[in-house]
């Protein structure tokens, strides 16, 4: 894909992504079902792909409200726009924590700090008891931080065993040049002996995932997730990325109202 193609195809994505926010946006005063509210903190440990890095930590203070037609949770905030009982599409804006700085690792001396972005997009939801919950979102950088975009197609199933929640997932995505490039990318002034300037292009990634929650009663309840990423060769190839693979994980307790 050229320059020109390129620009078209990230500004179609920004224009599909902030009428999915403001859509979103305008239906929030509307809202009356009764939701449930929730508190708690939390960590986020992530950045384990760079070279020399053990993983960064991001503290998450936890605040949720879920209802029928509207949700917000530590990461993101979504509309729903119910088709049909198991059918509905979400508008999103969610935080992307991949921020990292030059302090992540000896290795990473010399680099650029990368910020955290928000990103928002629409999801196609499909979900029932029986088969589970499949998903497929598409999701635009809207806070100019790396500019790019992302397509995640990721399937979920939760077994529930009295008190606790245990939901395996599968997921892949395609990230373009733009987000690849701003998180895994080289410029030249960065570039050193050891590391050569490099120009990260768009790649698939896919992985698995388990998250399990435990309500210890009405109201406390404790969470952790855990997610294995298989990374493509536009990621794989940056000299600042150890493996071609990563961890990722989290923990946290929530109080529910």
């Amino acid at each position: 894909m050229n320059n020109t193609e390129g620009t078209i195809m990230n500004n179609m994505f920004k224009k599909i992504s902030r009428i999915a926010l403001l859509g979103a946006l305008a239906y929030i005063p509307s809202l009356h079902a009764e939701g449930s509210f929730s508190v708690g903190a939390g960590a986020f440990i992530g950045a384990q792909e760079y070279v020399g890095s053990s993983g960064k930590v991001y503290p998450i203070p936890f605040i949720e409200y879920e209802s029928e037609q509207f949700s917000v949770s530590p990461l993101e905030a979504s509309y729903h726009f119910f088709i049909t009982d198991d059918i509905w599409i979400d508008g999103i804006a969610a935080l992307r924590l991949q921020g990292i700085d030059e302090t992540l690792s000896d290795q990473l001396k010399g680099i650029n700090e990368r910020e955290n972005a928000i990103d928002a997009g629409i999801k196609l939801n499909y979900f029932t008891d029986y088969f589970g919950h499949l998903s497929m979102s598409i999701m635009q950088d809207i806070s100019d931080v790396h500019q790019g975009n992302e397509i995640n197609l990721s399937y979920e199933y939760t077994f529930e065993f009295g008190d606790i929640a245990l939901s395996p997932s599968l997921y892949v995505n395609r990230q373009n040049g733009n987000l690849v490039d701003y998180y895994y990318g080289v410029e030249a002034k960065e570039s050193r002996a050891n590391r050569k300037a490099y120009q990260g292009e768009a790649t698939f990634n896919y992985g698995v995932g388990l998250s399990l929650s435990y309500q210890f009663n009405d109201a406390w309840a404790l969470f952790t997730m855990a997610n294995l990423t298989r990374f493509g060769s536009g990621i794989a190839d940056s000299p600042i990325v150890e493996n071609d693979y990563a961890w990722s994980s989290g923990l946290g307790i929530v109080y529910s109202f």
